[in-house]
């Protein structure tokens, strides 16, 4: 990986390496090539344009996947030496990831094999407690990973109210909002950080405190805001969010991070001896994990820099 900074003085922004000038800006110097070298998958010559699909993969990662296969390939929760191995990479995998959104717990960090993937395990599980009288919200910037987990609650009696997205702003009609939250019935508001599509940032702080204010719960979606900013849930005051490490460069795997007193309450999707993983899938492949204290340091560093 490389470690970007910023010189404030004259305002230019390096990398580690040989700096060479890059792009229209005198002032602006990246080594394009260092970077290139990073990404196996860019040898050939392409640039891939494939961020909704994922990120490529740098060489430290795969290494680092590498050498779980060699020292520690095995299922968690067993007495023996590679399971053990599997448990500290796990508990460091979750130590990396709460380190990297500010979370003080890192019990409160779940794996999966995405954040579709995992907004739809919680959905189910707030499904076996949720039922007729209860409500969520959710709105038409969100990707559909955001939404139809939630619209799928309407099986078990949940009314589903949505909020639309207006034209003049592209953002989300916060008093529609407003009114959606107004009878005190809504248990769980799913909003995005930043649209996929448009771009659009919401006003997170609006949505938390109008949604706290009746005593319903926020569920973020930020796959793509985290790869560009660094998230503090705990000041942030949200309740759960989720994201996908594959589109910054990590494996194909989700996070996400919900106050361990939510965590408690839903009903376990586990068998007894993982409890402790509640939510997190089990006999997943751990190697993929093994990657993210290395992913998170690196990402900070870039996020702190630029």
């Amino acid at each position: 990986w490389l470690v970007f900074y910023r010189y404030p003085p004259t305002g230019w922004v390096g990398v580690w390496g040989r700096s060479v000038e890059y792009g229209m800006h005198d002032d602006l110097r990246f080594d394009i090539d260092a970077c290139r070298d990073q990404f196996p998958s860019l040898a050939g010559g392409a640039a891939f344009f494939d961020g909704p699909g994922g990120t490529q993969v740098p060489r430290r990662v795969m290494t680092a996947v590498m050498h779980y296969f060699e020292k520690s390939c095995a299922n968690m929760g067993g007495a023996f030496a590679t399971s053990r191995a599997t448990d500290a990479v796990l508990l460091g995998a979750r130590s990396a990831m709460a380190d990297l959104l500010g979370a003080s717990d890192p019990g409160e960090i779940v794996f999966g094999a995405s954040m579709t993937a995992l907004t739809f395990t919680f959905t189910r599980a707030l499904g076996r407690v949720l039922g007729p009288g209860d409500a969520v919200v959710v709105t038409e910037l969100d990707h559909d990973a955001n939404f139809t987990p939630w619209v799928c609650l309407a099986e078990r009696g949940v009314n589903v109210r949505v909020v639309p997205l207006r034209l003049d702003t592209f953002d989300i009609d916060y008093d529609v909002l407003e009114q959606h939250l107004a009878d005190g019935r809504v248990r769980w508001v799913a909003c995005t950080a930043a649209s996929n599509a448009l771009g659009t940032a919401p006003d997170l702080g609006r949505v938390i405190k109008a949604s706290h204010a009746v005593g319903a719960l926020v569920y973020i979606d930020a796959v793509q805001s985290v790869p560009h900013t660094l998230p503090n849930v705990d000041a942030l005051g949200a309740d759960a969010l989720a994201y996908s490490v594959y589109k910054f460069c990590g494996p194909h795997v989700g996070v996400l991070w919900a106050r361990r007193e939510i965590l408690a309450e839903l009903p376990a999707t586990r068998c007894a001896r993982a409890r402790m993983f509640r939510l997190t899938a089990g006999s997943r492949a751990h190697c993929h994990l093994s990657s993210w204290r290395v992913l998170r340091q690196r990402l900070s560093i870039w996020l702190t820099s630029v």
